[in-house]
């Protein structure tokens, strides 16, 4: 990658290659990291830049029972994909950032949940609190205006994904054990909306992999893909996990 601006290492890691790297972890749900770097400026010798981290552990590759969510040539404008997807980080970080590391992770965990919630509060909020405001003060004119909740925030994205309730597993049940289990593994308080603590540990996983599922429709959405061409690849990664 060519960078016609005078940044410092620092700046440029962030501004390209965190991005990048995150759009490779999130597109392939495969744990990955980018431990050190080539730099040149003109002619001269590359230096290596080291970055700190933890190296992921390796998986077999490939693996025939995996797929991948998607792939560079799925894209359907990758150019224009590529840009929006720089764009869209810039806008969401660091929660895009957190989630990918929680990819990194490979584990399903109560941290985990933490942050896949806390990814779709920040992509809504970012992208769309300020419309959300406004209907919500057209339809309760005599209202004080509010900011979304999170159930409301996860209501929003799941019905502008275009992806149906039965693909993400978020049906309205789904939505609200997803947010009884943050609230909960938050804030340790009681789970509300008639769920129970046994409830929240039982149903970890799916709710983890439906929270997951609607920021990948989210993410593709927003690359370009169809409803369409997004409920497939959402059904063929996660259909087994969001119906438990």
């Amino acid at each position: 990658m060519i960078s016609k601006e005078r940044k410092t290492l620092g700046e440029l890691h962030e501004r390209y290659v965190m991005p990048l790297r995150d759009l490779l972890v999130i597109a392939g749900a495969v744990p990955d990291a980018l431990l050190f770097e080539s730099v040149t400026i003109g002619r001269q010798p590359s230096a290596v830049v080291l970055e700190t981290g933890i190296e992921p552990t390796a998986r077999d590759w490939p693996r025939p029972d995996r797929q991948f969510l998607f792939y560079a040539l799925d894209i359907p404008d990758f150019r224009a994909g590529l840009k929006k997807w720089f764009a869209l980080h810039t806008r969401v970080s660091p929660a895009l950032q957190y989630f990918a590391e929680s990819i990194n992770e490979n584990k399903y965990s109560h941290a985990r949940l933490l942050s896949v919630a806390s990814t779709l509060e920040t992509y809504h909020r970012s992208l769309y609190d300020a419309a959300w405001r406004r209907t919500y003060k057209r339809k309760n004119p005599n209202k004080k205006t509010r900011g979304p909740f999170l159930l409301e925030r996860i209501t929003h994205l799941q019905r502008i994904s275009g992806v149906p309730e039965g693909i993400t597993g978020f049906s309205e049940a789904g939505r609200q054990l997803f947010v009884a289990s943050r609230n909960h593994f938050a804030h340790l308080n009681e789970p509300r909306y008639g769920y129970s603590t046994q409830d929240v540990y039982d149903n970890a996983i799916p709710s983890i992999a439906r929270g997951v599922a609607l920021v990948h429709a989210c993410v593709m959405r927003r690359l370009g893909f169809t409803a369409r061409q997004t409920k497939e690849r959402i059904e063929l990664i996660h259909g087994h996990l969001v119906r438990q």
